[in-house]
């Protein structure tokens, strides 16, 4: 799509894009349009090599090196953004809908809802009754969905503007990858622009929420009742404890665990232990405790 083709703004320059998305998020293989309020972000767009077209500010505009992007003028850059995003969900820009692709060596209960397009279900995966599979998710083979788990259903994307508050489509999808176990009541929301996944053996314990946009590395453990933000990064072999809490857009590195309880504000390195509320450092905070 060019940006001429908008029936909002001002155009500045001419461009081409064929997805919509974040500065700080990289979508592969994309043209994304972003949008951009304050100059402040111009660096995340620089570093972005996805992004070919802004929706800004006439301000704004002038920081911007007109010769890289497409760059349509807008009074309020972000409602635009996300008044058009919604927009196009409504007229399928994202996807195109397909028939579902179920192999017959799964196991679905009768009692499972099942969307009803753009659904990848290969061999061995077993859903229990009560699962509901929204659409735009793929399940690889041999993993095991248990009762009452919800997966693919919209997240909580919200934009306020003033008065208003504008509910957030979502176009992005779920992936599950081989041997994946999610018990039962789980949430696992689908991607706002880009893609919620859960990489090879990641177990998932009872009442978990995983946010929008997640992604969980290989062979992670996640114990019941915790929540993992949106858009939040956890590397392979990671642990996370019961009841903690992921502040979204986090990075947890690889083999990282966050202790029972833990409320992360912050980003985990690898091979790191982080307890407490706010959590840092496990050693740090014995520390601390035993100088109480």
């Amino acid at each position: 799509m060019r940006l001429s083709e908008l029936d909002f703004g001002k155009l500045e320059k001419e461009g081409e894009f064929d997805w919509l998305g974040l500065t700080a998020e990289d979508y592969k293989g994309k043209k994304v349009l972003t949008f951009l309020n304050d100059e402040k972000y111009y660096k995340e767009i620089e570093n972005n090599k996805s992004i070919t077209c802004i929706v800004t500010t006439e301000e704004v505009a002038k920081k911007i090196e007109k010769d890289k992007y497409g760059i349509i003028l807008s009074k309020n850059p972000r409602k635009a953004f996300f008044e058009l995003h919604n927009k196009l969900v409504q007229e399928d820009f994202y996807f195109t809908k397909k028939e579902n692709r179920i192999s017959e060596k799964a196991i679905i209960s009768e009692k499972a809802n099942i969307g009803k397009y753009n659904i990848i279900i290969e061999d061995n995966v077993i859903i229990e009754a009560g699962v509901t599979i929204y659409e735009n998710v793929t399940i690889k083979k041999d993993s095991i969905i248990r009762s009452g788990t919800t997966i693919g259903g919209n997240g909580f994307e919200f934009s306020r503007f003033e008065d208003e508050v504008l509910s957030i489509a979502f176009a992005g999808d779920v992936l599950i990858e081989e041997n994946v176990e999610i018990q039962n009541n789980t949430c696992v929301d689908r991607g706002v622009f880009d893609r919620t996944y859960l990489g090879k053996n990641v177990k998932v314990d009872n009442l978990v929420h995983i946010a929008h946009d997640v992604k969980i590395g290989d062979n992670t453990l996640v114990v019941a009742c915790t929540l993992i933000g949106g858009r939040t990064k956890i590397g392979k072999n990671s642990y996370l404890g019961p009841n903690c809490t992921i502040k979204n857009g986090l990075i947890l590195g690889e083999n990282s665990k966050v202790s029972m309880g833990a409320v992360v504000t912050k980003n985990v390195k690898d091979n790191e232990v982080v307890t407490g509320n706010f959590a840092i450092p496990h050693e740090q905070f014995i520390k601390n405790l035993k100088k109480m």
